[in-house]
């Protein structure tokens, strides 16, 4: 889906992570905005992602982020 829609360096990184067996992907904001954006109706699968990465998006543009 990331391709798809060329955001290729994003997809490389979750790529990465996942061949590699990491738990946990250091995201940037951008890269957050990247994948809520072609999880805009996502499978189901993949819609507690969106509800998690949603709700930190929300959470950081509240100045709630640590400094």
């Amino acid at each position: 889906m990331l391709r798809a829609e060329g955001h290729d360096q994003t997809a490389r990184l979750l790529i990465s992570a996942i061949t590699s067996g990491q738990e946990f992907v250091a995201l940037t904001d951008g890269d957050r905005a990247r994948i809520l954006a072609v999880l805009d109706d996502p499978p189901r699968a993949l819609v507690e992602l969106r509800a998690v990465l949603f709700g930190e998006l929300n959470w950081r543009r509240e100045g709630l982020a640590p400094t």
